[in-house]
């Protein structure tokens, strides 16, 4: 922690990758794609024959994903 406040540079480096992930990580189609993950987790879940459209929630969010893959 020291060295990066006592350098500018890796301090500003820092705030960038940062921004970066938070864009990432929060940008609407990011979030649009989460929820589209959920609903179609829920609907295979229940059986339903819809086939899955978007990226697994363990993918998009790992954070999330409980470790049990939808039957």
């Amino acid at each position: 922690m020291q060295e990066i406040t006592h350098s500018p540079g890796l301090l500003a480096e820092m705030g960038l990758r940062a921004r970066a992930a938070v864009i990432d990580r929060f940008e609407q189609d990011a979030q649009v794609d989460l929820l589209e993950s959920f609903y179609e987790e829920a609907i295979a879940m229940n059986g339903a024959a819809e086939p899955a459209k978007s990226k697994p929630i363990s993918q998009l969010a790992p954070q999330f994903a409980e470790g049990v893959p939808a039957e």
